[in-house]
């Protein structure tokens, strides 16, 4: 992703009402898995970056 800016115009492309300060977990909730998935074939996750440990999160989190 180039920029913070062009994040937040895909994201609204698919939730035309998402807002970084206002997350409704519903929104994302039923991808969890998919996010897992693709987190995991990142070789290596870079590091430092929560977003691409998504797995480890959520597993540690069940």
């Amino acid at each position: 992703m180039e920029n913070a800016k062009r994040a937040r115009d895909l994201l609204r492309e698919h939730i035309p009402s998402w807002d970084k300060t206002r997350l409704d977990f519903g929104n994302f909730r039923d991808r969890i898995e998919d996010a897992c998935r693709r987190a995991d074939r990142l070789d290596p996750p870079p590091e430092g970056n929560p977003s691409t440990s998504i797995g480890q999160i959520i597993a540690a989190l069940r």
